[in-house]
């Protein structure tokens, strides 16, 4: 077989070198779309922000957590952990997470510990001091034991610790986030 090398020209070249450019221009406009659609996608990932990991507090719920606290919880045991958080030494989603971690601080235990003395708090202290979730109004909570054909009626609620975390019983928030 002649090689095209020499200058030997054979029947049907040009038409093959057309069909190949063609084949080789669609072949880099689709690489070129493609690769603009992965920029695109990459630009809105790092401008969306990552939801927190399941069983996780989302960054919502950790400001939530740092008012009920500050403005509620707050015992002298807590003094040691907020100082260490003015320093730069933890953060409130450290604090937040710290029975989750499975390694607790005993600082934060016994902060937590002494928290868990108090009375609970009532959905309008709550609403006070801006712990209550965005669409909890402040003394009203949606039943969760209504008929699912049936529009729910809010109704009162006295106790609301906890719901910073969306659990419903507070013994059971403050069970289910002890230090082990």
């Amino acid at each position: 077989m002649a090689s095209n090398a020499g200058g030997v020209h054979f029947p049907g070249m040009d038409e093959v070198r057309r069909e190949l450019a063609a084949r080789l221009d669609r072949a880099l406009s689709s690489a070129r779309s493609l690769r603009e659609r992965v920029d695109e996608i990459d630009r809105k990932l790092r401008d969306t922000p990552d939801p927190p990991a399941p069983g996780r507090p989302s960054d919502e719920e950790v400001a939530r957590f740092r008012k009920f606290i500050l403005g509620y919880a707050w015992t002298p045991a807590w003094r040691p952990v907020i100082d260490r958080i003015d320093r730069g030494e933890l953060t409130w989603r450290q604090v937040a997470e710290s029975g989750i971690s499975g390694m607790p601080d005993p600082g934060i235990a016994a902060a937590f510990a002494s928290s868990s003395t108090l009375p609970p708090p009532n959905t309008e202290q709550l609403a006070e001091i801006g712990a209550l979730r965005p669409e909890q109004p402040a003394g009203h909570e949606t039943r969760h034991d209504a008929d699912p054909g049936t529009a729910s009626e809010p109704t009162p609620k006295d106790s609301g610790a906890g719901r910073f975390f969306d659990i419903d019983d507070d013994d059971q928030w403050w069970y289910d986030n002890r230090h082990r």
